[in-house]
């Protein structure tokens, strides 16, 4: 069976676990279902469903939903050190559906919502076709939540807004939970889901890094001893740390936009020095702008080393016989059969000149 969803028989119960991220493929609804069909045909109709995760596939806790509430049997649920994002789904429609579900968690287990997330790319038809799925589902997740609680849908839309972190207690005291189980052990999250989740707020394990950068976990005592606290149970820790990666998200945050706007600044006065010297046009400001913000060493070295460039505008090339030496200057129309390039040049950089054959040729300004 693949994932991390796993059977434990005790007696006439069963206990379901899914204990990482709910994907496709790690924690799916196809192998949750699997799961269930093996108890049932033992004859279980106790079912108890652990779940320590910081969430995943919308569409897969759905369906694993529909799942549990499918299930003929009773189904409680024992919440681990964290149940997020997707994982409170599962139990908030559960709870909503099915009768005499009970919902408890660990003392020291947060409990997340948050808005639906997701990727949308393509035309113009798909993006608005994606957003509109997105919408669906975050309704979904908001009833959800108002039908459990009983918090009204503006107050759950502001929390699911600010990706609002419950401890157990908070939980319990909003009805997101039915009640707290003081004991500790508590099976770990994985690491890899917690790494890559990207919540903005994210209370995770504490973690120590070895010089080869994989990560150990470490103790209470060891937690006490780097921080110099005296932390009495790992939620206090991950409340300290939690704090700690905010305030440090909130530092690097303004560095680096200061330092972008330092960055902004030194690319405009190059730009506008570029034109200034004839190095480059003001229409092609835009095209330089973008390669000094991907490789800007390579390209400030290029437009330092540019030689001025005349404007095709300051040489029109003149016609007529050299007899007596008089020349005249090319008309409008002559210039768009064999020179459109000049044209263009002169209405970007040159426009009194740009319009005056304009005028020549058709007896009235030019319209921009």
């Amino acid at each position: 069976m693949k994932g991390k969803i796993n059977i434990i028989q005790e007696g006439s119960k069963a206990r379901i676990n899914i204990i990482g991220n709910i994907s496709d493929w790690r924690n799916d609804s196809k192998t949750f279902y699997e799961a269930l069909k093996s108890i049932k045909e033992q004859g279980i109709a106790d079912v108890e469903i652990y779940i320590n995760s910081f969430g995943g596939d919308v569409f897969q806790a759905n369906e694993i939903s529909n799942i549990i509430i499918g299930f003929e049997g009773s189904s409680n649920f024992i919440l681990g050190a964290v149940c997020a994002s997707a994982g409170t789904i599962i139990v908030s429609q559960v709870k909503n559906q099915k009768e005499n579900v009970t919902i408890s968690q660990y003392r020291n287990g947060q409990f997340m919502i948050h808005n639906v997330s997701g990727e949308v790319r393509g035309s113009i038809k798909d993006i608005e076709s994606g957003l509109q799925l997105m919408r669906n589902l975050q309704k979904n997740s908001v009833d959800a939540y108002v039908a459990q609680t009983g918090i009204s849908e503006a107050d759950i839309i502001d929390m699911m807004d600010k990706e609002t972190w419950m401890t157990a207690g908070e939980a319990l005291q909003k009805k997101f939970i039915d009640a707290i189980i003081e004991k500790t052990d508590i099976a770990p999250s994985n690491f890899a889901d917690i790494k890559n989740c990207g919540y903005r707020n994210l209370p995770i394990k504490i973690e120590n890094y070895s010089t080869n950068n994989n990560p150990k976990e470490m103790t209470l005592d060891q937690i006490n001893k780097a921080t110099g606290k005296d932390f009495k149970t790992e939620a206090e820790a991950i409340e300290y740390i939690a704090n700690l990666q905010a305030e440090n998200a909130r530092v690097s945050a303004e560095k680096k936009q200061a330092e972008q706007s330092v960055k902004n600044k030194e690319i405009g006065d190059i730009l506008e020095k570029a034109v200034a010297d004839k190095k480059i046009l003001p229409a092609q400001k835009d095209t330089y702008k973008k390669f000094l913000e991907s490789t800007f060493d390579d390209t400030k070295k290029l437009i330092d080393e540019m030689q001025p460039v005349e404007l095709l505008s300051k040489k029109i090339v003149q016609k007529g016989n050299s007899i007596g030496g008089n020349t005249t200057e090319k008309t409008y129309k002559q210039l768009a059969e064999t020179e459109p390039q000049t044209l263009k040049d002169m209405f970007e950089n040159d426009f009194p000149k740009f319009n005056e054959l304009f005028k020549a040729e058709y007896g009235k300004d030019y319209q921009k």
